[in-house]
């Protein structure tokens, strides 16, 4: 009997409305709507089909306000969920810590490093940021642990990571010490091969990842 898998991408409609009347007052068309774990999913297309049927990669999007993390087994996504806390969770804590007002930008995250001994920091300001990541970091291994559960023949491989909470220094080395897996950032502009006219850090590249899959559709 022949077979095929249908991969069902569904939105709330109040969500894709809001977006839709957004760019309609902004005078702009819409061409393409796509979930984020979908358009990183294409940028990382080449990487991911070279892995084998019981091999599984974890994506780890955290945009501004709230985190998506997605698990692609054979170049396709197999599993999503989105997470309530994102880059301005961990701006407003490091805010209310360190006495600022509230701000919208990443600029705080991009001065902090992450200590690696977190346990013994004596910092307000880096303990109030832990706490944040450490809710973010239970909710990502039980996402995880929740799909690995009902796929016992897979094997995780690592964990990417891409978006605005990327700015945030030795946040890979922290992910990979609790979750026990290698972390790698999403480098949108090697993997597609972009040819640029100006040198990019990667802090910025690591961002770009749901943009270019957006733009191969």
């Amino acid at each position: 009997i022949e077979k095929t898998k249908v991969l069902l991408v569904a939105v709330q409609k109040e969500i894709t409305n809001s977006y839709l009347e957004t760019f309609h007052q902004a005078g702009l068309e819409v061409n393409t709507l796509e979930n984020t774990s979908c358009a990183l999913t294409r940028t990382l297309k080449g990487q991911l089909q070279q892995l084998t049927f019981e091999e599984a990669i974890a994506i780890l999007d955290i945009e501004f306000d709230c985190t998506e993390i997605s698990i692609v087994v054979g170049g396709v996504p197999q599993f999503s969920r989105t997470l309530s806390i994102g880059a301005y969770h961990l701006v407003a804590a490091l805010s209310r810590a360190m006495y600022l007002p509230p701000s919208r930008s990443m600029t705080t995250l991009q001065d902090i490093t992450l200590p690696l001994d977190w346990q013994n920091t004596t910092s307000p300001a880096i303990s109030a940021l832990l706490r944040v990541l450490d809710n973010l970091t239970d909710d990502i291994i039980s996402s995880i642990d929740s799909f690995l559960r009902q796929e016992p023949e897979l094997r995780l491989l690592q964990l990417l990571l891409s978006g605005a909470g990327c700015v945030l220094n030795q946040l890979d080395d922290y992910l990979s010490i609790r979750l026990n897996l290698p972390i790698k950032f999403i480098d949108p502009v090697r993997n597609v091969g972009l040819i640029t006219t100006e040198d990019i850090p990667l802090q910025r590249r690591v961002r770009m990842g749901a943009v270019v899959g957006l733009c191969l559709k």
